[in-house]
């Protein structure tokens, strides 16, 4: 992660917790919950 920052001169994080608003999948089964244990970044 360091490096990749590093690559596109990134030195600003921000972070929101989005889970339980925005699940990529269901939280029924383990594989589902497995799903959205995530981090994403998104490059503005």
């Amino acid at each position: 992660m360091k490096e990749v920052c590093h690559e596109k001169n990134v030195d600003f994080f921000m972070d929101a917790i989005v889970g339980p608003l925005l699940p990529a999948a269901s939280n029924g089964t383990p594989e589902g919950k497995a799903k959205n244990r995530r981090v994403e970044l998104v490059e503005q």
